[in-house]
């Protein structure tokens, strides 16, 4: 059995925590302001729907805040596969066509053209992003990583993210 190389990037935490106090800022305020709304029962019954759609952000943002602190990595990436544990997906190098970098409304991403979409879809637990991923996607832009959520430079990880594609594409 041969050992495989690996490389892994932690967390950029300043950007987590601030998404994390966003979230709870934005997920607390509308609850509020829809459970003391007049318009009563109506406001409870959004305000349950708003966290019940929110939910998996929530718990995936307090999920990665919680492997920040206990100095567990954001992103692993081995000979065999890149392992993102900010959405909690694996994918194996042999599935991937090609890798480019996005930057969209300020966040950068490593976005991943996959020989077989639905091996990617299995692996989806927020039932938002699994309706979503059905849809057309004309920019080719739904398997994606955000790499604003590591600590370093964004370029730098996507070279290194490249590079490990390059040398370990079948």
């Amino acid at each position: 059995m041969t050992e495989q190389t690996k490389i892994q990037f932690s967390y950029y935490l300043l950007k987590l925590w601030i998404e994390y106090m966003i979230t709870i800022v934005i997920f607390t305020s509308i609850t509020l302001i829809l459970v003391f709304d007049s318009n009563q029962p109506f406001g409870i019954i959004i305000a349950i729907v708003i966290w019940l759609i929110g939910r998996y952000h929530f718990i995936n943002t307090l999920r990665n805040l919680n492997r920040s602190l206990n100095k567990k990595p954001s992103l692993e990436v081995t000979d065999s596969y890149i392992f993102d544990y900010i959405n909690n997906i694996k994918i194996y190098w042999k599935n991937v066509r090609k890798i480019n970098i996005l930057h969209i409304k300020g966040n950068s991403y490593v976005n991943f053209d996959l020989i077989d979409k639905s091996l990617y879809y299995k692996q989806l637990k927020n039932p938002i992003s699994r309706i979503l991923f059905k849809l057309p996607d004309p920019d080719g832009i739904s398997v994606k990583t955000e790499i604003s959520l590591v600590k370093g430079k964004n370029e730098d990880i996507y070279e290194k993210i490249y590079n490990y594609h390059k040398k370990n594409r079948p």
